[in-house]
């Protein structure tokens, strides 16, 4: 009987003993729930990240021209696109497990034209009947090149620990100036020149300025979606596609005289008009983005 008792009392000693480490290995020194969200907060330090990214832009220009003529010379201005380089740094703040905030300067240049066929009058000089007009088919073209810093500050959610989006808004500030040329060409064979008579007669007529009146800074919402692919552990490569939709019109309205049929002579078959005139509004400009960055996790 002594020894089954003195058995039992060994064993709840031991077991007591054993629970008592345990109590002390999961809550240091009397520390408990307040201790182990004090671990947890040193090891869940706000993750900062810091970034390159370099891509093209797919402008698309658009404006609503009203009043022109048919085959109006002035179409080609009512659209265009075209393709340029962008290029930025950021920061990313970790805000939550799967939320950030991203804030990105860039470098954004924007370049778009386009080329149309068109009709014009045309007076010419015929040795036997004089002073005529004709129709003159014609091709013109125009370019545009406009420099922006960007500043978008943008929330990341990530879909995944690789796979995130990111949505905010935008600001374009205009450096330097806006510089457009606009070219037109006589495709018709015949007597029909710019300058007809004079010592720069030519089939081509250019113009090109170096200061276009353009609205000096826009504002729009940027929304873009990226993969991030782990070069190591620290540093990141991530492809990326966005789109830039702005709320802000590229430049003012403004009211301007067609002459595509301006030669006067009403009796010719031309469908002589005169000088018309027109209106264009709402030029617009979005931008489509493909970028490729790295990523270096601090």
């Amino acid at each position: 009987m002594k020894t089954t008792l003195t058995i039992f009392a060994l064993m709840t000693v031991l077991h007591f003993s054993s629970f008592a480490q345990d109590e002390d290995v999961l809550r240091p020194h009397g520390g408990g729930r307040m201790g182990a969200s004090s671990s947890n907060s040193s090891s869940s330090s706000t993750p900062i990240m810091l970034g390159i990214e370099g891509g093209i832009n797919y402008n698309m220009f658009s404006q609503t021209m009203s009043g022109i003529v048919p085959n109006s010379r002035f179409a080609v201005f009512e659209s265009g696109s075209g393709v340029s380089p962008f290029i930025g740094a950021f920061v990313d703040i970790g805000l939550a497990h799967n939320l950030g905030l991203q804030i990105k300067l860039a470098y954004d240049q924007k370049n778009f034209s386009n080329t149309k066929d068109a009709i014009r009058t045309c007076q010419y000089i015929d040795p036997i009947l004089g002073p005529q007009v004709t129709n003159a088919n014609v091709t013109g073209e125009f370019t545009n090149s406009i420099t922006y810093i960007d500043i978008t500050p943008q929330l990341r959610w990530n879909i995944t620990p690789e796979f995130f989006i990111l949505v905010g808004p935008t600001a374009h500030i205009k450096i330097g100036s806006a510089s457009q040329t606009f070219t037109e060409t006589i495709s018709s064979d015949g007597a029909c020149f710019y300058n007809f008579g004079l010592p720069t007669q030519s089939k081509t007529f250019q113009v090109s300025s170096d200061s276009v009146a353009v609205t000096s800074t826009r504002f729009g919402a940027q929304i873009d979606v990226g993969y991030k692919i782990p070069l190591s552990p620290s540093i990141f490569l991530v492809p990326k596609a966005g789109i830039q939709y702005m709320f802000t019109k590229l430049a003012e309205d403004e009211a301007a005289i067609d002459d595509s049929k301006a030669v006067s002579d009403p009796n010719s078959p031309t469908g002589y008009t005169g000088l018309v005139p027109f209106t264009a509004n709402d030029k617009m400009l979005h931008s489509l983005q493909f970028s490729l960055g790295l990523w270096f996790q601090l």
